[in-house]
């Protein structure tokens, strides 16, 4: 069962079980509300009231399942829910009952609104809910409307059942009979397809043999002993049900109210009390392995969807293996037995072409034949042989060897494939494994990272606005009269106050802060190469224009002699800095600067790249470091870089040693 999808709603079976176990569990009992399954306009909570008194929850999911539940969860007035209360608030269930052998369960309802009403669930494909009214047939109210080719079922109109199969534990085996032979391929899926015989019975009661055997070809007799077998294991089933989940490699993938003879290795048996028990922890399993699946990271992802290839390739190299086994096992038989072959084979032609097919089994002793496919079947050595009595032995001695060698070469691409998989998964386990020995580092928040801001290497504070709006907000609420105000020499750049309180920074950090003032300028999108930036004091400043005159937001007026920096280069770095092992910023400036603080950065100077792009390479050379930076993306990095740009450096720390890359 491991890589096979996992079973997803109750057989024909199933729901004969869970149906006698509802109506001990809610017969007499009262639906007290009604409710939708969280904001699902499908699938229905019936809160039910039993005798003594006890509340339970019944979830009724149409296509899927309809159980007592304790994994109740968030309850929502969706869909037609008000028009479920006003029918079914307060009403009696009469009865359960299932539907001949069909993937249906209907509860017999009185009282309330409906007075007198039938609740059908269908568990089937398309299935809906809808309630009946019991003396007109017609529906009062269903989970939603359907108009199929089949059926139309909406409010006011009679309600039809779905199209269904012949009840087979009704039909005697004449009909079974007749249904089998009409059918293509193996008598299995002709089971499966043609009776609604659940896959598991088939799987469980027939042997893999029987299961390939031609559906046209099994004579009547032979078909009364498999009705005898499956009817027999219903029966017993239904009278001591042994409810099961079977788990494979720690992950539910089916239940059965019946513990199956045979699973593989990977997989355990665990036994419930109830199918309904046993039902309601499969689904709340299997929903909690789909939530687990939308959470994970897109390498853990792809690890589980090459996990999930590898087992479906596995499945099928072992399908191909059994059938060229089998076709070896056959190959064997012609060569020892070629004499009596073509003598049976002969035998079959001859007596075919003057008697009739229905001599063959005595004159020629061959286990069964097809007359419409001609072709007949033969034992030796206990392997069974299908000829065709149009084509000699000869010619399907030397199909089946061409074909063997077909099957053979399969496999060895098959293996080849696995080892392929297989060799991709370890380097992926050990990518993630190496991903998941990384530091997490959470982002520092500071007050002034809302603006342009640089530490320089001094330990001045200085913060630039990234709009007008902030250029008027760094002014008038950070800018005192011993502070100094810096900008580029050019209309549309940042102001950058850098607070030092009547301390004059040296030189150094003067210019570490104007390649701030100048890289965030529109010089930069301009591709200039080098700007001249200015300061002044504080007291220089002044937001008050002179008389008549207006200033914009984010203008200023700047009185007394200006200090100019002159050809300041426009380039800049862009890096990480690492605090205590435990957070992390982004850090902007001068080279220089910004290789002391970061393990990794860029250097940028204008050019022609998209901004997203030069960020979403940044981000992708930051993977190479021991620390995964929590909450980092590319619009984070966007607020961090100029323009349009060109990579002129990446640079980062790896085992103690700075590695650059030009």
């Amino acid at each position: 069962m491991t890589g096979v999808k996992p079973k997803n709603r109750l057989s024909a079976l199933d729901v004969t079980v869970l149906t006698k176990e509802l109506a001990e569990m809610i017969t007499n009992s009262f639906i007290d509300n009604i409710y939708s399954v969280g904001s699902s306009k499908d699938a229905l909570f019936l809160k039910v009231r039993t005798r003594d008194g006890k509340l339970l929850f019944l979830r009724a999911d149409p296509g899927v399942r309809a159980n007592i539940t304790k994994y109740v969860g968030e309850k929502g007035l969706s869909g037609r829910v008000p028009i479920f209360r006003r029918f079914l608030r307060n009403s009696r269930i009469v009865e359960v009952r299932q539907h001949e052998f069909e993937r249906i369960i209907e509860l017999v309802v009185s009282g309330g609104g409906v007075k007198s009403g039938v609740l059908i669930i269908e568990l089937m494909p398309r299935g809906i809910v809808a309630l009946i009214d019991k003396g007109s047939g017609k529906v009062l109210v269903s989970t939603a409307d359907l108009t199929v080719k089949d059926r139309v079922v909406r409010p006011g109109k009679p309600y039809a059942y779905p199209p269904s199969l012949p009840n087979p534990l009704k039909e005697p085996p004449s009909k079974w009979h007749e249904l089998l032979a009409a059918s293509r391929g193996s008598l299995g899926s002709a089971l499966i397809r043609g009776l609604g015989i659940p896959p598991e019975i088939v799987n469980e009661v027939l042997s893999e043999e029987l299961r390939r055997l031609s559906a046209s070809a099994v004579s009547l007799n032979d078909v009364a002993k498999i009705r005898e077998m499956i009817v027999k294991f219903i029966t017993k089933v239904l009278e001591e049900p042994s409810p099961v989940i079977i788990e494979c490699d720690g992950k539910p993938v089916a239940f059965h109210p019946f513990k199956p003879s045979n699973i593989p290795a990977a997989c355990r048996i665990l036994s419930y009390e109830s199918l309904n028990a046993a039902i309601d922890d499969y689904f709340a399993r299997l929903e909690t392995e789909v939530e687990k699946r939308k959470t994970l990271s897109p390498a853990d992802a792809e690890v589980e969807k090459i996990k999930r290839t590898i087992e479906n390739a596995l499945n099928e190299l072992r399908s191909l293996e059994e059938r060229r086994e089998r076709l070896r096992r056959i190959l064997t038989v012609f060569e020892r037995n070629y004499p009596k072959l073509e003598e049976i084979w002969e035998c079959v032609h001859n007596t075919v072409r003057k008697s009739g097919w229905e001599h063959v089994k005595d004159s020629c002793h061959v286990d069964s034949y097809n007359p419409r496919k001609g072709v007949f079947t033969v034992t030796i050595d206990d392997v069974e042989v299908e000829l065709s009595v149009t084509q000699d032995i000869n010619s399907t001695y030397f199909s089946m060897r061409k074909e063997y060698g077909k099957l053979a070469k399969k496999v060895e691409r098959s293996e080849q494939a696995i080892n392929d998989l297989e060799k991709k998964l370890r380097e992926k386990l050990s990518r993630l494994e190496e991903e998941q020995s990384k530091i997490t580092l959470l982002p520092r928040s500071e007050w002034y990272m809302h603006f342009h801001w640089i530490i320089t290497s001094n330990g001045f504070l200085a913060i630039g606005g990234r709009n007008a709006q902030q250029n008027e907000k760094v002014v008038r609420k950070y800018l005192n009269d011993d502070d100094i105000f810096l900008h580029a020499d050019i209309h549309g750049a940042p102001v950058f106050v850098i607070k030092c309180e009547g301390k004059q920074p040296p030189p150094e950090d003067l210019w570490e802060v104007s390649v701030l003032a100048v890289s965030y300028s529109k010089a930069w999108h301009e591709g200039v190469a080098a700007l001249d930036a200015y300061w002044v004091w504080g007291k220089q400043v002044s937001k008050s224009p002179p008389p008549g005159q207006y200033l914009p937001t984010g203008s200023f007026m700047v009185y007394g002699k200006r200090n100019y920096i002159r050809a300041i280069p426009l380039e800049l770095a862009i890096g990480v800095e690492v605090l205590e092992n435990k957070y992390y910023t982004i850090v902007v400036g001068p080279e220089n600067l910004v290789r002391r603080k970061s393990i990794a950065y860029f250097v940028l100077v204008p050019g022609d790249e998209h901004p997203a792009k030069i960020a979403n390479e940044f981000l992708a050379f930051l993977k190479k470091l021991k620390y995964r930076l929590g909450n980092l993306n590319s619009e984070i990095l966007l607020k961090f870089i100029p323009g349009p740009s060109r990579i002129l450096k990446k640079f980062f720390h790896r085992l103690g040693h700075r590695i650059i890359r030009c």
